[in-house]
């Protein structure tokens, strides 16, 4: 999470960048796409498909940060 200062107080603003764990290609959520599939889901996380042929999941953390990790045989 990245906080700026303002001249009353300060702005805190999640990081929506997020890495494939297979392979490390950048992925950027801006446009609130897989924010939005998070949502909707019951378990809070979804799961992307990367071009390496990978499916991994994705999830926001408490302090609006997107986190990417690799999905265990249960998650899929």
């Amino acid at each position: 999470m990245e906080c700026i200062k303002i001249d009353n107080g300060f702005i805190c603003v999640g990081r929506v960048n997020f890495k494939c764990p297979f392979c490390g290609k950048d992925y950027n959520d801006s446009n609130d796409k897989y924010l939005n599939r998070i949502n909707k889901s019951k378990n809070s996380i979804t799961k992307k498909k990367c071009s390496c042929g990978n499916y991994f999941g994705i999830t926001y953390h408490y302090n609006g940060d997107i986190a990417s990790f690799k999905l265990t045989k249960q998650g899929e």
